[in-house]
């Protein structure tokens, strides 16, 4: 991917088209930055904990193999399913898109569309049953580069234990 921004001079056309490069390029140099200077893992915070069947993750941030930070500002509380004896908990990068607006009508006859004007970051953190055997770990250390590619993060590794849930926290630098 070649890494363009907008060159701005007096009298050009602005576009929606110049805003979204100018976004595009930033985050790719942010995200570079992140991959390369600081590496993937949890760099401080979400903290997992299990009370009773419900797990907790407190707020924290880390970097994903993208370079993407996964911000959580608030502690997090979901029910432990009892199905199964072992599940994993990941974060993974989301956006959403918030603030509808009306948008803009291209005929007399149109309708107006509601429109999002904003894109919110946000750490999706969730509780799954436990996969097949990740080799990522191996592959890329912690504080590498990582693979490049967006994906869910483990944050810890449930397991029952009688009746008691032990907790072993992953990906911690």
């Amino acid at each position: 991917m070649k890494s363009e921004r907008v060159r701005y001079f007096p009298g050009q056309l602005f576009t929606a088209d110049n805003c979204q490069a100018e976004q595009t390029y930033y985050l790719n140099k942010l995200r570079r930055h992140n991959r390369y200077l600081h590496g993937w893992g949890v760099a401080s915070g979400l903290e997992v904990t299990v009370s009773q069947n419900r797990v907790n993750a407190t707020p924290g941030i880390a970097i994903d193999c993208a370079g993407n930070e996964l911000f959580l500002d608030e502690s997090l509380e979901m029910e432990i399913p009892s199905r199964n004896s072992e599940y994993i908990v990941t974060a993974e990068y989301r956006e959403i898109e918030t603030k509808p607006v009306p948008g803009m009508r291209r005929t007399f006859s149109e309708s107006v569309e509601l429109e999002n004007e904003r894109i919110r970051d946000y750490c999706y953190i969730s509780l799954s049953e436990v996969e097949a055997e990740n080799s990522h770990d191996s592959d890329f250390p912690l504080g590498s580069p990582g693979c490049g590619s967006a994906h869910p993060m483990i944050l810890a590794r449930l397991e029952r234990v009688d009746k008691h849930w032990q907790v072993q926290l992953c990906n911690r630098r």
